[in-house]
C-alpha cells in the first residue's frame, strides 16, 4: 500500500491529487479523505473522483510513501496544488458532498474498490473539488492505494 497526503489552501475548483498509473501496473483505491485544517466555514463542498486520458499539468509532484508491502512504489503521483489545468475531458467516477467542518472519508468495502489499469486510455485517476468553495479553505487530503502487478 502507498499513500500521498497534502495540506493546502484552495479558492477554486482544483484537482487535489492525480495518480498517473504506469503501464503494466494496476492500482486499487483503498481509502481517500479530506480533513479540515483552519478557518473553515459552515458550508458544504462537492468532491469528485475522475479518470482521464491526459495528464493534468501545472502541479507540483507529491511524495509517495510506502506503508506496507515489498518493492518500490510504482505509480507516479502528482499533487496538483498550484492552479493546475486538468487534461482532456475527465470521466466522473464518483461525485459526493461533505460538510467542510466534518471532513470526508471514502472507505469502500473490498469488492467495491475502484481499480485503474495503467497503459490504458484512462490511466490517470484523480480527486478534485468539483466546485469552487464559497471562501478560501485550507484542507488536508490524501489517497491510499494498493499496487497490483
Amino acid at each position: 500500500m502507498v499513500t500521498s497526503t497534502v495540506s493546502q489552501a484552495h479558492t477554486t475548483a482544483d484537482v487535489l491529487i492525480e495518480l498517473q498509473v504506469p503501464a503494466a501496473t494496476q492500482i486499487e483505491i483503498i481509502r481517500a479523505w479530506v480533513s479540515p485544517d483552519t478557518g473553515l466555514t459552515d458550508d458544504i463542498q462537492e468532491i469528485e473522483f475522475y479518470l482521464n486520458d491526459a495528464v493534468s499539468t501545472g502541479g507540483t509532484s507529491g511524495n509517495e510513501r510506502k506503508i506496507q508491502g515489498i518493492g518500490d512504489a510504482n505509480a507516479s503521483t502528482v499533487a496538483l496544488i498550484t492552479n493546475p489545468t486538468q487534461g482532456a475531458t475527465p470521466f466522473t467516477l464518483l461525485s459526493d458532498g461533505f460538510h467542510l467542518q466534518q471532513g470526508w472519508l471514502y472507505l469502500p468495502m473490498e469488492d467495491e474498490r475502484i481499480r485503474v489499469a495503467g497503459g490504458t486510455a484512462t490511466d490517470n485517476f484523480g480527486m478534485k473539488l468539483a466546485a469552487a468553495p464559497a471562501a478560501s479553505i485550507t484542507i488536508s487530503y490524501g489517497i491510499v492505494w494498493g499496487e497490483i502487478g
